[in-house]
């Protein structure tokens, strides 16, 4: 009989686990066939008989065996049902730093999808930790570590080879601030956002645990759990799934990767108040390979309370990268083609600045 299964046994390692349980099902079938067929001769259904007792453990036996994915399944609903805590055993985050080693798969346990992986950050919304000063710095993962940092007044955010920028790197292309990355050889981050499967206790299946720990002391800050079919993270309400992310980790890996575009005119304003205009950077921002931003650079430079303050060879700089900033207006020049939206420091036509958003400290401060 060992000799008669290896063939199936090589096939199942063969064609996976499914095919395996497949043919194993099958042949469980073929078998209570013929226990019900047994049970259809009259001397069988005799107590007596062993024909009949070996026919009810067969039966009794292929019964459980398709019974056990059912019960399995609803004892598994159970388990990812209950309220482990996770709320009430959080901690305040109070760190600086966190390091994530595999940033596309929190991305994917965190909201049900994994962003652009050629951005460097698969959607977890690290610009945003370090354009609100939540975080000195973000590191992710292994060779190389890159280490992401803001940048203030550095020609490098309008590079057009710049690898690994994150969704939202660049907060204002008037005055050169993004968050770029740069390689290291270890680690420093003061807390770590791990990714972890878990086992389920029920079946052979497992779950998604994600766990912000303090590097220091080992100590578990918050952590949430995923599966397939859980609910995405996202709005004001919390997700009904008590495993889902709500403490600390729900806020931080909640936030949107970057805000409207609407508020880089508040941000340039709210920077205008505080610092001269940086003509380097506008000069630079019109060589740089976003044309989103190279229009704002453009907006920025025509506001009235910029464009008087700028030297002749930066006039002339911005003149010359206006003759290709609009396809579809080639005539288009600086300055005197500044509409008049743009003049005011305005949005857009009719589209007045938004409220600020939140800011990191040292972009708070008057320069």
């Amino acid at each position: 009989m060992p000799a008669l299964l290896r063939p199936l046994e090589a096939f199942g390692n063969a064609y996976g686990d499914a095919i395996g349980e497949l043919i194993f099902d099958g042949f469980v079938i073929l078998v209570m066939i013929v226990a019900v067929a047994a049970f259809g001769m009259r001397s069988v259904r005799n107590w007596k008989n062993p024909v009949f007792w070996v026919s009810l453990v067969v039966l009794t036996g292929g019964a459980a065996n398709f019974l056990k994915g059912p019960v399995q399944d609803f004892r598994t609903d159970l388990f990812l049902a209950e309220d482990p805590g996770y709320a009430e055993a959080a901690l305040p985050f109070t760190g600086r730093s966190i390091y994530i080693e595999r940033p596309c798969l929190v991305a994917q346990a965190a909201v049900g999808e994994i962003g652009n992986s050629l951005m460097g950050d698969c959607g977890v919304p690290l610009a945003a930790w370090l354009r609100e000063g939540r975080l000195d710095f973000v590191e992710v993962g292994t060779d190389p570590v890159r280490r992401f940092r803001l940048r203030d007044g550095d020609p490098a955010c309008h590079e057009p080879d710049n690898p690994w920028v994150p969704s939202g790197f660049l907060i204002s292309a008037a005055y050169g601030i993004c968050v770029l990355a740069e390689d290291v050889t270890e680690v420093s981050a003061d807390h770590r956002i791990v990714y972890a499967t878990e086992n389920l206790p029920t079946k052979d299946w497992w779950y998604v645990r994600i766990t912000l720990v303090e590097v220091s002391t080992g100590q578990i800050i918050d952590r949430f759990d995923s599966w397939s079919g859980a609910t995405p993270y996202g709005g004001a309400t919390p997700p009904p799934e008590a495993r889902r992310p709500m403490g600390p980790l729900g806020d931080l890996l909640g936030m949107a990767a970057h805000p409207p575009d609407d508020t880089e005119a508040a941000i340039d304003a709210h920077l205008l108040s505080l610092r001269p205009p940086d003509e380097a950077m506008l000069v630079a921002a019109m060589g740089g390979p976003f044309q989103r931003y190279r229009v704002a650079a453009i907006w920025f430079a025509c506001r009235d309370a910029v464009r008087p303050r700028l030297s002749a060879a930066t006039v002339a700089a911005l003149y010359d990268g206006s003759k290709t900033l609009f396809e579809r207006a080639p005539s288009w020049r600086y300055p005197d083609d500044c509409p008049p939206f743009a003049r005011q420091g305005l949005a857009g036509p009719d589209r007045p600045a938004p409220p600020l958003p939140p800011l990191a400290p040292s972009l708070m401060e008057p320069r």
